[in-house]
C-alpha cells in the first residue's frame, strides 16, 4: 500500500494488490488469503481515490471484496455495501458489482478476464473448496 501511495507507481500494481488480497485465491486454498482486517484496511485506503479515473484500483477492490460464500474470509457486509456503491458510482462493469454482491463461480472466459491467466486449450482448473 505504501508503494501505491506514490504518484509514479504503475496502475498495474493495483491489479497485483487485488490478486494478493483476493478473497478467493486463484491458486491455493482459503487458508492462504490475507486476513480480512488487513484486506479491509487496504480497501478503506482505496476509498480516497477516484475509481472512475483508475479502473485498476476499482478492479483491485472488486477482487479483495469478492463474495466467496465463506463468512470467515469475506469482507464485512458494511464494507461490501460501500464498495458496491462506489463501484456503481464509478460506472464499473456490472460483472464486477455482481461478484461483490453475490457468490458465484466464474466460467473460463470470466476467469481469463478477471485474472488475466489463460490455460492451454483443453485444460481446466479445478477449484478445490476443502
Amino acid at each position: 500500500m505504501k508503494r501505491l501511495e506514490k504518484a509514479g507507481e504503475s496502475q498495474q500494481a493495483w491489479w497485483a494488490l487485488g490478486r494478493v488480497g483476493g478473497r478467493i485465491p486463484f491458486y491455493g486454498n482459503s487458508h492462504d488469503v490475507i486476513p480480512t482486517d488487513i484486506a479491509g484496511e487496504w480497501v478503506k485506503t482505496m476509498f480516497g481515490q477516484d475509481w472512475k479515473k483508475n479502473p485498476q484500483l476499482a478492479f483491485a477492490a472488486t477482487l479483495i471484496c469478492r463474495n466467496s460464500g465463506d463468512r470467515a474470509i469475506d469482507i464485512d457486509d458494511l464494507l461490501r455495501t460501500q464498495v458496491i456503491t462506489k463501484l456503481k458510482i464509478s460506472k464499473a462493469p456490472t460483472s464486477w458489482v455482481t461478484i461483490v454482491e453475490q457468490h458465484m463461480e466464474l466460467d473460463e472466459k470470466e476467469t481469463n478476464q478477471f485474472f488475466g491467466d489463460a490455460l492451454p486449450p483443453g485444460l481446466k482448473l479445478i477449484h478445490d473448496t476443502d
